[in-house]
């Protein structure tokens, strides 16, 4: 799988993420560049720690399909990860923009904790097809930070306006990046 393909993936993953940190932005009281790079960094770790557990989970698991039956699966769990996420954006509802005084690190942790779970998968499916842990780790880092930094400014300033739209982009990014990985893994095999 080239990298490309995988900055593509995460990067339509992200996007849920987005959501949610955007939807949190717009109901922040103050925002301060201090509080957004820390709550950058606990999704950050968060996700970081998510994706080191997708490929736990692979690594314990190897063995238990074939390798073509693996490739096979890692694809299709991209692909209704893909799914999933645009459904849900899909059905999404607007939320009430009511200030958040209470937000704070541990509330971060737990909000990133909620958003963290498709990292998880991916990072099993990024394992089963071979991807290098150390590339997918700072794709996953470098996207997080930088996504989480962005939301929470994106719906502080402007609100959560997007949320449906931004959503089912991502979920659609991973569908089609997946499909055309797949038809090219097909491709080549014949």
């Amino acid at each position: 799988m080239q990298v490309l393909h995988v900055l593509m993936v995460f990067l339509g993953l992200t996007f849920s993420g987005f959501v949610v940190i955007m939807n949190k932005g717009a109901t922040l009281d103050h925002l301060t560049a201090g509080k957004a790079a820390v709550y950058a960094l606990i999704c950050t770790a968060v996700n970081c720690l998510a994706l080191l557990a997708g490929y736990g989970i692979s690594v314990v698991c190897r063995g238990l399909l074939s390798p073509k039956a693996e490739i096979i699966f890692a694809y299709l769990l991209l692909f209704f990860i893909g799914i999933f996420l645009t459904v849900r954006a899909y059905h999404t509802r607007n939320i009430e923009e009511k200030v958040d005084r209470s937000f704070d690190n541990k509330q971060c942790f737990v909000l990133a904790m909620r958003f963290s779970y498709g990292i998880v998968l991916v990072g099993a499916g990024c394992f089963m097809l071979g991807i290098d842990f150390p590339i997918a780790l700072l794709i996953v880092a470098v996207l997080t930070l930088i996504n989480v930094f962005a939301a929470l400014y994106v719906g502080y300033y402007f609100g959560p306006g997007f949320s449906r739209t931004v959503g089912m982009s991502g979920g659609m990014l991973m569908v089609v990046f997946t499909v055309i990985r797949f038809a090219e893994y097909l491709s080549n095999r014949g």
